[in-house]
């Protein structure tokens, strides 16, 4: 990542909870300039709600460097 993926959700990109959500997992598909082209929850929240805001915010945000030489 080009920067930490820690900044890739913010407190606010989230709906307001009324649950207790539990660890949500995705994975990315990433171009050959390093930016998301999909994302996909492999282990959801338990909100829909929530995974698609985690969605959103991530493809807004995640950037990885690109692969040279492959």
């Amino acid at each position: 990542p080009k920067a930490s993926p820690a900044r890739w959700i913010r407190a606010n990109d989230l709906p307001p909870q009324r649950y207790v959500p539990r660890p949500t997992t995705f994975e990315l598909s990433i171009n050959e300039l390093g930016e998301p082209t999909n994302c996909k929850i492999v282990s959801p929240s338990g909100s829909e709600g929530l995974d698609a805001a985690i969605c959103l915010a991530v493809m807004k945000r995640a950037r990885f460097r690109p692969a040279l030489g492959l």
